[in-house]
This record gives structure tokens, sequence and C-alpha cells, in this order.
């Protein structure tokens, strides 16, 4: 008879590590195989579930009793302390298009919607170049730069305020409100 020492469990990866930031594939392959619905802790301290099968997230984000609104869960991370967001912020950062649900959600998605049509994106594409070439030449002759903080996060948070027409001098405002509501939501850790 075999004891439980010759089958041990396997253990779900450790999410939100710089290690999982710069190559999640691996950790994804194991849940979705493992876990495919699986419990664990916002680096913010609030628990979640992360659903990794397509078809399952399809499901859930169609289920009415699951909610993205913080103010509908028993015990709020915001009422918890927990957002790691200044006091004063909370409540406008909380209740941003990610975080709502139908109806407000289907109304605002509906407002921005208008900027993101194909024919606007296409006509788009060398704007988005033109910030790309600026973002690459800041760092271009230095012989390394950190692609996630210095590319891939700026890119298209400076191509959505050019969209949507936030003057330059608010951009990296914005910048830093969109690092802050994406760290509240879940990035690495450390």
């Amino acid at each position: 008879m075999s004891s439980p020492a010759d089958h041990p469990v396997p253990t779900a990866p450790e999410l939100f590590t710089w290690e999982f930031a710069t190559d999640p594939y691996p950790a994804y392959a194991w849940l979705r195989e493992h876990a495919p619905v699986h419990r664990t802790r916002l680096p913010s301290g609030v628990e979640a579930w992360l659903v990794t099968r397509y078809a399952d997230a399809r499901q859930a984000l169609a289920d009415a009793r699951l909610s993205k609104n913080p103010a509908h869960h028993d015990e709020p991370a915001h009422a918890k302390g927990k957002t790691g967001i200044p006091g004063e912020r909370k409540a406008e950062l909380m209740t941003h298009l990610l975080n709502i649900d139908p109806p407000d959600h289907t109304r605002l998605r509906r407002l921005v919607s208008k900027a993101f049509t194909p024919r606007r994106v296409a006509e788009f594409a060398p704007r988005v170049q033109e910030l790309t070439d600026q973002l690459i030449d800041r760092f271009a002759g230095t012989g390394h730069a950190d692609l996630i903080h210095e590319f891939a996060f700026p890119l298209p948070i400076y191509a959505i305020c050019d969209l949507l027409g936030v003057p330059r001098e608010d951009q990296d405002d914005f910048r830093d409100w969109a690092g802050m509501m994406i760290r509240h939501g879940g990035g690495p850790r450390g």
C-alpha cells in the first residue's frame, strides 16, 4: 500500500513575484491543469479568485452573482483599509471602469468605446509608432532598460491618454493613477 508521501500534492506556483511577472506562462499552465479556479491573495492583502480557463472566465463574467465592485463584497478591501490608496482618493479610484458592474460598467464602456473603433485605432497607428520611438529613444543608448517600467507600462497609458484627449501635461499624473490602480489590483510584489 502506498502512503501519501509517495504521492505528494503539487504546490501551486507563487503569484505576484518578480519571477511570475517576468515569465507567468508556466504558472498559468500549471494552474489551468491543476487549479483552474484558484484562490489567491493580492499584494494588497485582499483575497481573490483567479480564473485561468477561457470558458470558466466567460461563465464567471456572465454570472450576475459575481461582482468586481468592492462595495458588493462582504468585507470590502477599502473598508479594511488594505487598498494602499490615499484616503482622499479611495472613492474615485475604487470605482473605475474595471471595478464596476453592469449597468454602470456598460454605460461607461459605451462612452470610451467611441475612442476605440477599428477605424479610429487604425488612424492612430502612426501616433503609437511615434510614442514607441520616443520611449525607446529614452533608453536606447544606455545599454540596458527595464522594459516593463520604461516601455510596456507607459506605452498603452500614453496612447490611451492621447486617444481620450488627456493633455500632455496631465499624462504623467494619469500614468501614476493607473499605476496606483494596478498595484491595488495585483501587480508583482517587491
